[in-house]
C-alpha cells in the first residue's frame, strides 16, 4: 500500500500538511466502520483508514517530523486501528482477505482524479468502482482463489485506463 499512498499524496497535494483535515478524514473513516452494518463494508472503511493514515506520516515525515511526536491525534489512530483489527479477526477475515482489499482500493484510488472538494478531499468519479461492492464480491470466493480474484480485478481495472 505505501507506493501506492506515496504516488496518491504526491499527485493529490505533494504531502502538504493539513492536520484538521487529516484528523477529519481519519475520523469519518473511523466512523464509517463503526456504522457499517457489513463485514465488507467494515473491511473497506479500515482500508481506507489505513490508506490515510499511511498518507499522514508520509506527509509528517516528507517535512521532517516524526508521526509518533509531532501528531496530535497519533495515540487514538493506533487505537483505532488495532481494535479494527481485533474485529475484523473476530469476524473471520484473514490476511489473503485484507490483502485483496488492499489491492482493490489502492487500484480505485489510483484513478482519482486530482480536483479536490472544498474540504480538499478528492472528488470521486462517478464511473469509479464500488469499493465496498468489489470487496463483497471477493469476500464470497474461497480463500484459494481470492489471488486470482484480484489479479482479474486488476488486469481488468487498468485496462480501462
Amino acid at each position: 500500500m505505501t507506493i501506492d499512498v506515496f504516488k496518491f499524496n504526491q499527485r493529490r497535494n505533494k504531502f502538504a500538511i493539513d492536520a484538521t483535515l487529516e484528523n477529519n478524514m481519519l475520523k469519518e473513516e473511523g466512523v464509517e466502520f463503526f456504522e457499517a452494518t457489513t463485514t465488507h463494508a467494515r473491511l473497506d472503511a479500515y482500508i481506507d483508514f489505513g490508506y490515510v493514515l499511511d498518507g499522514t506520516k508520509l506527509k509528517y515525515l516528507k517535512h521532517g517530523l516524526s508521526f509518533i511526536e509531532s501528531c496530535p491525534f497519533k495515540a487514538w489512530t493506533n487505537e483505532l486501528m488495532g481494535a479494527m483489527s481485533d474485529i475484523l479477526i473476530e469476524e473471520g477475515v484473514v490476511r489473503e482477505q485484507v490483502d485483496a482489499a488492499d489491492a482493490i482500493v489502492c487500484a480505485i484510488n489510483a484513478l482519482k482524479g486530482d480536483k479536490l472538494d472544498e474540504n480538499g478531499k478528492v472528488i470521486k468519479h462517478a464511473t469509479l468502482p464500488n469499493a465496498t461492492d468489489k470487496i463483497e464480491e471477493m469476500l464470497k470466493v474461497p480463500i484459494n482463489n481470492v489471488d486470482g480474484f484480484t489479479r482479474a480485478f486488476l488486469r481488468d481495472i487498468y485496462a480501462t485506463v
